[in-house]
């Protein structure tokens, strides 16, 4: 007997940089049952970030076999999102021909301080809508036909996370247009860009481009051997839904103008929903917002919550959340921290391949709750820097593993002057994704659906006593910035 469409469940799996999240929903968007896997990144060398691809798969295999047996027959289609960028290459069989390179991988830094110094950045921005760094294709490719050319020769796509786990779960080899919009895609557009290529230095390997998915959502079923070895259905749709950032965007709802997404994840982001037909300021890069007709404009950092680890384990403090709770009962006494420890440099809202980061005035009076403190406060200009940077709106749906912390979402809502929501959902990209899935599946527009989706847990209001207090600490942070000195990284 049929089972009722009000029953059903959509999957979702998003392969995040060091966690894959599988997750299921109901029709109305509320998640059922969350399953998690933990990846490792490998660094090989100073400056690398890579990933055994293989591993990655057997862990989304894993977390499959979790949702088939829990959900049953009740599964009415599974979507697909991944972090973006990188360079994930593979053979005809869609087998690995060497690690994944990562969005966080810095060899190809000097590469970008040269576009950088020559104008190629810039051209990359008036043309795609993107601005460029170390961990894209365009300057991943160039080192590996430079470095690993007998690798490259073995390698049939180049694909980012995402196209790759779509490829192995339908054998299909396509990419998201926001996957696709950089580095090599015109702004608007559905193919690649000769120019685009031609600035990268890579025209001659077109060939290992995945096809861009055209207008509307692709679906295909999932492969034999897949369902098999996974127990989920024979016949079961499986569609190719935009990668994390804009994927996050859509599961928080964030699809009308004024509406902000800000990440404290991985990486630390803030996007704006735009129209678009106009470029970004330099720094910032605009990717289709799923199939809404509207652009998300984000301002992308280097920096993250891998700093805020590293700030709390050289500051003797047990874990983060001890670290969190310290600082948010402490004041920084004047301290100031540059959270820009990434060896790429940083990427958004500027560009700097060769900036580093540090603590600026400090004294023998400041305590580790002091200094953790200036850690905290120096994420969060980074994160009004960024929001600056985008235009800023009249809502801003915070998301990631620092948006858990009620004390921090409300120093957020302090220093941008804007209330922040803490959506319902704790799993917004794979809540987007899922989202995208009902929609194709069902007939239905993106747009109403995230609309009819959007739910808040927990507003945060400006305090506009603290409005001075952060508008100084903000012109101390850029001054710092300004000051620090640049030197490229020792061998």
């Amino acid at each position: 007997m049929a089972r009722d469409k009000q029953d059903m469940v959509h999957a979702a799996i998003d392969v995040g940089t060091t966690s894959i999240k599988a997750v299921l929903f109901d029709r109305a968007g509320r998640e059922r049952v969350v399953a998690r896997a933990s990846v490792g990144v490998d660094r090989p060398q100073p400056g690398w970030a890579e990933q055994d691809m293989r591993a990655v798969w057997q862990a989304v295999i894993g977390l499959l076999s979790e949702l088939a047996q829990a959900a049953g027959p009740s599964l009415a289609g599974l979507a697909i999102t991944a972090q973006g960028d990188g360079c994930w290459l593979s053979d005809a069989e869609g087998e690995p021909v060497r690690p994944a390179i990562l969005w966080n991988d810095g060899r190809a830094g000097p590469r970008i301080a040269g576009w950088l110094a020559d104008g190629t950045l810039r051209r990359m921005l008036d043309i795609g809508h993107f601005t460029g760094f170390a961990g894209t294709p365009a300057a991943i490719l160039p080192w590996l036909a430079e470095k690993e050319p007998t690798v490259l020769a073995r390698a049939k796509t180049a694909f980012t996370c995402g196209s790759w786990i779509y490829r192995r779960l339908t054998g299909q080899t396509l990419i998201d247009p926001s996957d696709a919009a950089v580095p090599f895609m015109p702004a608007a557009g559905q193919a690649y860009d000769d120019t685009l290529l031609g600035l990268s230095g890579v025209q001659h390997m077109a060939a290992l481009l995945p096809y861009i998915a055209p207008t509307g959502r692709p679906v295909h079923g999932v492969l034999p051997h897949v369902a098999a070895a996974t127990g989920l259905p024979a016949d079961l749709p499986v569609v190719l839904a935009p990668y994390d950032v804009p994927a996050a965007a859509l599961g928080a709802g964030c699809v009308e103008p004024g509406d902000m997404l800000m990440v404290l994840g991985t990486t630390f982001l803030t996007g704006s929903v735009v129209a678009g037909g106009t470029p970004p300021p330099f720094g910032g890069t605009d990717v289709p917002l799923g199939r809404t007709g509207s652009a998300l404009r984000f301002f992308p950092a280097l920096v993250g919550m891998e700093t805020l680890a590293w700030a709390a384990r050289i500051l003797g403090f047990a874990n983060v959340e001890a670290a969190v709770a310290a600082a948010l009962e402490a004041e920084a006494r004047g301290a100031v921290f540059l959270p820009y420890l990434s060896p790429a440099g940083e990427r958004s809202p500027f560009v700097d391949p060769l900036i580093k980061g540090g603590f600026a005035q400090l004294s023998l009076d400041h305590a580790p709750e002091n200094l953790m403190r200036a850690v905290l406060e120096g994420l969060t200009m980074t994160l009004l820097d960024c929001a600056l940077a985008s235009g800023g709106g009249q809502r801003i749906a915070v998301c990631g593993g620092g948006a858990n912390s009620d004390g921090w979402c409300q120093m957020l809502a302090d220093a941008t002057g804007i209330d922040v929501h803490r959506p319902a959902s704790s799993e917004l990209s794979a809540r987007g994704a899922a989202l995208s899935a009902r929609a194709a599946l069902d007939g239905e527009d993106e747009r109403t659906v995230a609309l009819r989706w959007r739910g808040t847990a927990r507003v945060w209001q400006p305090n506009p006593m603290r409005k001075a207090h952060y508008e100084a600490l903000y012109a101390e942070f850029v001054a710092a910035r300004t000051a620090m000195p640049r030197k490229a990284a020792q061998p």
